[in-house]
């Protein structure tokens, strides 16, 4: 069954088409990645390790996946079901067997950074732990309290493969930035989804926000870069999102291309 490879069932699940593999490649891995690479210095040492280390990564999530997509879901006023009811079926019967694999997985995954001679490893594999345990708090609770654990979901998913790779000096700043581009600003949208009834949010313009943020966020890291030039990685990614999402804007403005791209986006959540 092809749900037992790694990045299988979550590209299934949530990134199905082109566009949401292509979102998650520049909103997920690329921030890791240049995090990564240029805290460390050394791209020949960094990209082998971070390869194996976001393998293990996403293992633990789809693992989270699995859960809300066999356990989750049954608790659900209105479940989303993001497979056809064979799928499913299949799924809930192996789900043991590919939360095992998954486990597996990451086992070897954490063997193969320790023989390569990875530092801060310990780490890594306690923060993987928190993933999976803050994930699991997420499946749980279905109120307000999911704001906090989607932060924290986000806030191990964005940073654990980094601390792989940086000086323990440098944590604050780079984390930091990592938390800021995408885990602060992705749980400001979740609270905003009506289901949690905030009134301050009740008129919320993702696509707006998104600019506005990166914008402001740019402006901050423009100052902390005068100061101190160890945010010239915080100031590139936010500038380079703010390009992101304002040429997003653009092409769903586009009226052939923008259609298109909402067509799949329709067909995608169905």
């Amino acid at each position: 069954m092809k749900y037992f490879l790694p990045f299988v069932y979550g590209f299934s699940t949530r990134a199905k088409t082109i566009v949401y593999k292509l979102s998650f490649f520049i909103v997920v891995f690329l921030p890791i990645f240049f995090i990564s690479v240029y805290g460390n210095g050394d791209f020949f040492y960094t990209f082998p390790r971070l390869i194996i280390a976001f393998i293990a990564l996403y293992s633990v999530y789809e693992i989270g996946y699995i859960f809300n997509d066999t356990l989750t879901v049954r608790f659900e006023k209105k479940p989303t079901y993001r497979l056809n009811q064979t799928e499913r079926n299949k799924v809930e019967r192996l789900s043991n067997l590919l939360i095992s694999t998954r486990i597996i997985v990451v086992i070897v995954c954490a063997i193969l950074l320790d023989y390569l001679g990875t530092e801060h490893l310990i780490l890594f594999i306690a923060m993987l732990g928190l993933l999976d345990i803050c994930y699991a708090a997420h499946n749980y609770f279905r109120n307000r309290i999911n704001i906090l654990t989607i932060f924290l979901v986000l806030l191990f998913k964005y940073t654990t493969v980094s601390v792989l790779f940086l000086k323990t000096e440098d944590y604050l700043i780079y984390l930091t930035t990592l938390i800021l581009i995408v885990p602060v600003a992705r749980t400001i949208e979740f609270a905003a989804k009506k289901e949690y009834n905030i009134k301050f949010l009740e008129n919320f313009n993702y696509d707006s926000f998104r600019v506005w943020y990166y914008l402001i966020l740019s402006v901050v890291f423009v100052v902390l870069t005068i100061l101190d030039n160890r945010f010239i990685p915080a100031l590139m990614l936010s500038v380079f999102f703010l390009v992101f999402r304002s040429s997003s804007i653009i092409i769903l403005k586009t009226k052939d291309l923008g259609g298109k791209i909402m067509k799949i986006r329709k067909n995608d959540s169905q």
